[in-house]
């Protein structure tokens, strides 16, 4: 009898023994996502009040009347269909018709409706009307990037320029401390040298879309890493979707403790808070930082960032009158950066790439750049087994809602033969572009002779579903959105472990301590995640990998404000099985892994005890830890 076999008769024989208990988890599954809400729903309260204060300070009499008599209001389900992301359905504060725009070193709070000049606002302040029904321009769903972007970026892109986006001069949160005096010697372990750091951080890339593990990609320079390095092959995000997992990588937690959901859910940046995450620490000791691509958040408190230019949006933006592609903006800063830093000090660097994100609401999709016209041209790219009417069918009826937003991406994207092989061409494209790059990044800090003291990552913020399920993009816990690739080359690496793949669990919550205690700096208690380096920093002869067992499973957690279009997402992840919960529709899911890897079977109904109770009852656990900070 086969392990599924023995599990099913088990499953049989204890069934009246457990279905008191099946019921009692699911009620306190449902409670504790409804506590989750309601937590959310005062978190969101809060900032309704905030913002009505800030509104009064600036508005007419007339208006100070209207907002008093009336001080929320309903989301129109257009707003929400703009507004996308954790908590737009939980009530949001009428600030007319306005929208929030970053514009160089100032946010602007800018009227839409005539053509008065933007006033500064307090940057601080301006995280208080995250809830802003009106806070984008735009009114058609499809042409809303439904990660919740810093409202009107595609014109703050164009404004900013080479060189915008610096850290704010108004008023801003708390700026860093720097301890004076700090150098390279100061940070010294046992003799140690912290380490530089290189972030190379793509977008929208899931594990299949690298030539190591998909041979139909081109992407020579980061399989090259992979041979001077470790290639992690199960890394995945705790949240698909770039905002949130962004927030997770500075700060080093789950969504539900960084609280950072919407455009001006700034909590990160809140005083005491911003002290404790990445890039702060390493600026409070001594590292002469620089980030370059897509922050995708308001701009950080001063003094965490020498080099600061934040753009996205658009895959081509004008610099100097010119228009140049973004990847190669990114490559062109990241070399700038590296020539200009200074000598005496250590260095951290991400290279925040936009690619291989679609711009979302157009016809093109995606614009890669005329130079990589020949790649891929003459060949066909494989669909995906499951890509199929058969396997669409087969997923929740709520993901099947023509308006729900992996189905309409999908429509855009890849609904026929044609149109999929042309999309594909063109995100291809784009990945071997951002290949390109890193390789030529690569290549200045072996010209600078940096590789002996710099520890250099390649990953993503999220994973991406290319038609799989008859589905795009991500937010959704299924495998092709969860995993993304993970590439470490590491001076510590004992030439042992070069061109190896580690199987092991590791997460976006990991990055934070990792390039913490790569620089010699202590990793703050409220850090989640933890340090990868002990699982490649022994020799294969057996040296033991860790001073206690890694992972065997984890949470993940997508919360949305619209279960039409983005309904909200609870997993329990472990190589064998996976757990699904649907809060919002009381859905579940469960999948045997080793047996369906591609997620066909939702068995979920031929489990009413055994693996099932032992796994809701330990999601339960996880999730609590993960909303707690344990």
């Amino acid at each position: 009898m086969n392990r599924f076999a023995k599990q099913k008769s088990w499953s049989l024989q204890s069934t009246t023994n457990t279905s008191t208990s099946t019921s009692t988890i699911n009620n306190r599954t449902r409670r504790l996502f409804n506590n989750n809400n309601a937590r959310n729903h005062g978190y969101r309260n809060k900032l309704k009040y905030v913002a009505l204060v800030n509104i009064l300070l600036v508005s007419a009499a007339v208006y100070l009347f209207h907002v008093q008599s009336s001080p929320t209001s309903t989301v129109p389900l257009a707003d929400l269909e703009n507004l996308s992301g954790f908590g737009a359905g939980l009530g949001a504060v009428d600030v007319g018709n306005s929208v929030r725009r970053t514009n160089g070193d100032k946010t602007y709070a800018a009227v839409t409706d005539n053509n008065e000049t933007p006033s500064p606002v307090d940057k601080k302040d301006s995280s208080d009307d995250a809830n802003d029904p009106s806070s984008t321009s735009q009114t058609d769903a499809s042409n809303v990037e439904t990660e919740a972007e810093p409202p009107d970026n595609k014109e703050s892109v164009a404004d900013k320029k080479e060189g915008a986006g610096d850290a704010a001069k108004n008023k801003t949160p708390p700026s860093v401390d720097k301890k004076k005096g700090q150098d390279t010697a100061d940070l010294e372990k046992n003799g140690k040298k912290p380490l530089n750091i290189v972030l190379l951080y793509a977008d929208d890339w899931n594990f299949k879309t690298l030539g190591a593990l998909n041979p139909f990609v081109k992407t020579p320079h980061i399989d090259e890493m992979a041979k001077n390095g470790v290639l992690f092959t199960h890394n995945c995000v705790t949240t698909s979707i770039c905002m949130v997992s962004r927030a997770t990588l500075y700060t080093g937690q789950y969504a539900s403790r960084h609280k950072n959901y919407l455009p001006g859910d700034e909590v990160m940046y809140e005083e005491g808070v911003w002290n404790s995450t990445l890039f702060s620490l390493l600026a409070a000791n001594g590292y002469h930082n620089g980030m370059v691509g897509k922050w995708h958040h308001y701009d950080p408190p001063e003094g965490t960032f020498e080099t600061f230019k934040n753009y996205y949006a658009d895959h081509y933006i004008k610099r100097d009158g010119k228009e140049r592609h973004i990847t190669e903006l990114n490559e062109e800063d990241a070399i700038e950066f590296l020539d200009s830093r200074p000598d005496d000090k250590p260095f951290a660097l991400m290279v925040s790439f936009f690619a291989t994100h679609a711009e979302d609401g157009t016809v093109d999709q995606y614009r890669p750049q005329d130079r990589s016209k020949h790649l891929y041209a003459n060949e066909t790219v494989p669909i995906p087994r499951t890509a199929t009417e058969k396997h669409f069918k087969a997923m929740p009826h709520f993901l099947q809602n023509p308006e729900n937003y992996g189905r309409s991406r999908w429509e855009e994207r890849y609904s026929t033969p044609e149109l999929y092989q042309t999309m594909m061409k063109k995100t291809y494209r784009m990945a071997t572009e951002v290949d390109t790059a890193c390789g030529v990044i690569i290549e200045k800090l072996k010209e600078q002779k940096l590789l002996d003291s710099t520890i250099v990552i390649f990953t993503t913020d999220n994973g991406n579903l290319l038609g799989e399920h008859g589905l795009a993009e991500k937010w959704y816990p299924y495998e092709e959105s969860i995993r993304v690739p993970l590439v470490v080359m590491d001076p510590r690496m004992s030439k042992e472990i070069h061109n190896t793949r580690n199987d092991e669990f590791t997460l976006s919550i990991d990055l934070a301590p990792t390039l913490l205690q790569a620089a010699n700096i202590d990793v703050p208690e409220v850090m989640q995640g933890r340090d990868i380096a002990p699982l490649y920093t022994f020799s294969t002869e057996g040296e033991e990998k860790s001073k206690k067992p890694w992972r065997k499973e984890f949470y993940y957690e997508w919360f949305t404000g619209h279960k039409v279009h983005l309904p909200s997402s609870l997993a329990l992840v472990r190589k064998d099985w996976k757990y699904i919960l649907w809060p919002e529709y009381d859905t579940e899911e469960l999948f045997e892994l080793r047996a369906d890897p591609d997620e066909e079977r939702n068995i979920f109904k031929q489990h009413t005890a055994g693996i099932l109770i032992e796994m809701k009852k330990r999601f339960l656990e996880l999730k609590e830890s993960a909303e707690k900070g344990l």
